[in-house]
């Protein structure tokens, strides 16, 4: 869902600026060219936060003194599979086994089938 809204917000901003630009009169060209560098700046923003959420919040909470455990694991490995980010995902199990001694098969299997 998440995904979702952030991509439709860029998308509408986007277009939104586009048909302003197309009337054709000083204000809504100003306009429109605002809405234009908002909907890259969101585009750009959309790609960033997606990737970024699930290692950064677990970060928060090692830093913390909280060990992360099993559950958080299933659900950054899941989220990285979900968008096909294999390698991250590969790189974040081994960080896990690593650091925390966290062997979670049912996380290794998803890797596997994706």
């Amino acid at each position: 869902m998440v995904h979702f809204i952030l991509w439709s917000s860029f998308v509408m901003s986007l277009f939104a600026g586009i048909l302003l630009i197309c009337f054709q009169k000083p204000a809504t060209e100003g306009i429109g060219v605002y809405f234009i560098a908002f909907a890259i700046g969101n585009g750009l923003y959309a790609c960033w936060v997606t990737t970024m959420e699930g290692e950064y919040v677990m970060k928060e909470i090692v830093k913390f003194g909280v060990p992360p455990d099993i559950a958080i694991c299933k659900a950054i490995t899941n989220g990285y599979c979900k968008e096909m980010d294999i390698n991250r995902a590969e790189l974040l199990l081994g960080f896990f086994a690593r650091e925390f001694q966290i062997f979670h098969t049912e996380s290794y299997n998803t890797l596997v089938v994706n």
